[in-house]
């Protein structure tokens, strides 16, 4: 399978010009704007209020009119990231900034309530105001609630007002929208970023009764939450994003949050810089594990608690539960992997099936499969009540777009581009199968697993260095719209192999060119048995992200390998 690459750079490059060079190739032609994000102030916050017109400031009015009269303030979030992040920063604003105690946070669970708002969960939670002697109030949805048009009904008909704060795909037809007080929706921030823009802009109208200024710290407070779940539900880190992100990540390294730091300590994270890889695959599963296998009302807590005592509990629990979720996946993914390998016709999307996986790991399943197989990936957990789903797809197909053509199928379904999730009948599993695979990935979309491999750059392993290390954390976060790039060395030279890991599954290399007057190190995660016919000296061409690797005190650059292809030009 040959490789090919966007630009060729020579070894006289130096690293600033390649990072130029990369910036370039992806249309960015505002290097200083990139390179220094625009500051979370008043001449942002403007920004991206534009997204919601006046639904915002009759978002605020209603919660302004609850406070002065004393209503029940319920905000009803959902269980992952996001969801707990979004409930989080509105709960605090509420409770803290604006000093009004009559505000509780609602999280639904996984399996008693289901996804988003629902019959269910709105029962509960008038149960709970009635067994205070209270009655239903202002329910605030955020990261749902957009789809929950007959929820939302239902709340109505209890008693409550609404307001929705979501980010999720809205339904085709604007009937089918839930009738609301305000609805402030937006594709372009994550629910945490919504709850956000709301949470300022409730503080921005008290001090203006009070005829103060908001104050960048003002403006700040939460972005810490929003970079957390912009990152764990896989958001595009453009425009507003990057300026979230860039400055959030610094609050979280910064963090002043008990549980945070606990978890920190736990993880063994204390005194490093926080960016996307300890959010991605330190601090994020642990909080996703609450909602995947028991209630994610204890990762909320996490995030707001201020007691140290409570918050090394809650933290060394979250540790303990992200330790078992580890277990069920690794036993379920090579479940699901058997089933790819029998059942995938390498067209289409790939479903699995396992009637006694956790509904809670699918999304996970669906992710890994998704990030390995390169095509969109519905996972599938059954039980005595039906069948749940989760959906993740990969860029340039809209996984939700895909769902709504079989909506027959589906008792819900909900989500964004990338990621679904959705319940069924036993029955209509195999119905769905079979749907999924009439459809041609490569005729609707262009996607093709013979198509070459594409990364942006060539460059000899000279150019593989510590500055040029340094130089890329200059365009970080990477993510979704800004992805670590990809690059590719040709005709190296295998000069040191060896497989590591408890399992063996890696792959520990150096590399050399071909006077072996260069070498640099390699790490393949879960390349070792892939390559099992790799030996020493021969010659490849490896494709790699460039990461600065910490050992024993000794700081280098590290190609990190995606891919190992027998080179085609020796």
């Amino acid at each position: 399978m040959p490789v090919s690459s966007k630009i060729t750079i020579q070894e006289s490059k130096t690293p600033q010009q390649i990072v130029e060079q990369i910036l370039s190739l992806r249309g960015i032609s505002d290097l200083q704007t990139f390179l220094s994000p625009p500051a979370i102030n008043d001449d942002f916050f403007t920004r991206v209020t534009q997204l919601f017109g006046d639904e915002l400031m009759g978002a605020v009015e209603q919660i302004r009119h609850a406070i002065s009269q004393n209503t029940p303030i319920i905000i009803h979030g959902d269980y992952d990231v996001d969801g707990v992040s979004a409930t989080a920063i509105l709960w605090e604003t509420i409770y803290y900034d604006l000093s009004y105690e009559n505000v509780r946070p609602f999280i639904p669970h996984r399996v008693d309530h289901g996804y988003g708002l629902s019959k269910a969960s709105i029962d509960d939670i008038t149960s709970q105001l009635l067994a205070r002697d209270q009655k239903p109030g202002l329910l605030i949805t955020v990261d749902c609630g957009i789809t929950a048009k007959d929820s939302v009904s239902y709340a109505h008909e209890c008693g409550y007002s609404v307001i929705v704060t979501d980010h999720h795909t809205r339904p085709e037809n604007e009937t089918d929208l839930p009738t609301t007080s305000s609805t402030l929706h937006s594709y372009k921030l994550c629910g945490a970023g919504v709850s956000w823009v709301l949470s300022r802009a409730i503080v921005k109208d008290r001090k203006q009764s009070e005829s103060k200024d908001m104050t960048q710290a003002d403006y700040e407070k939460g972005i810490d939450l929003v970079a957390l779940a912009t990152l764990a539900d896989i958001q595009e880190l453009t425009d507003c994003n990057r300026s979230l992100v860039t400055y959030g990540l610094k609050k979280l390294t910064n963090t002043s949050r008990s549980g945070l730091l606990s978890l920190y300590q736990q993880a063994g994270i204390v005194g490093k810089p926080i960016g996307t890889y300890e959010v991605g695959w330190v601090i994020a599963p642990r909080l996703n594990a609450t909602g995947r296998l028991d209630h994610a009302l204890d990762a909320l807590r996490l995030l707001v608690v201020r007691d140290h005592s409570k918050a090394r509990d809650l933290s060394q629990k979250l540790d303990d539960l992200n330790a078992t979720r580890q277990q069920m996946t690794t036993e379920a993914l090579t479940q699901a992997h058997e089933m790819v390998a029998v059942e995938w016709n390498r067209m289409s999307p790939i479903v699995v099936y396992g009637k006694d996986w956790h509904e809670g790991i699918i999304g996970l399943i669906a992710g890994k499969l998704a990030e390995k197989y390169k095509v969109p990936v519905l996972a599938i957990a059954g039980s005595n009540e039906g069948a749940k789903g989760s959906a993740r797809s990969i860029i340039g197909v809209n996984i939700v777009e895909i769902l709504r053509r079989f909506d027959d199928v589906f008792e819900t379904m909900g989500g964004h581009s990338q990621a679904a999730g959705f319940s069924l009948s036993l029955e209509h599993v195999e119905i769905l199968k079979q749907h999924i695979a009439q459809i041609d990935l490569a005729s609707e979309f262009n996607l093709d697993a013979t198509h070459d491999v594409e990364v942006e750059v060539s460059i000899p392993i000279s150019l593989v260095t510590l500055e040029l290390c340094e130089e890329l954390a200059k365009i970080e976060p990477f993510g979704v719209g800004n992805s670590r790039p990809t690059f590719v060395s040709r005709n190296v030279v295998v000069s040191d192999m060896r497989a590591v890991g408890k399992t063996n599954s890696h792959l520990k290399l150096r590399f050399s060119d071909s006077q072996e007057i260069v070498q640099v190190d390699g790490i393949g995660f879960g390349l070792a048995q892939e390559h099992k016919q790799l030996s020493v000296g021969d010659v490849v061409d490896v494709v790699y992200s460039i990461e600065k690797n910490e050992f024993n005190g000794r700081v280098s650059a590290q190609m990190k390998v995606d891919k190992l292809l027998v080179a085609i030009d020796q």
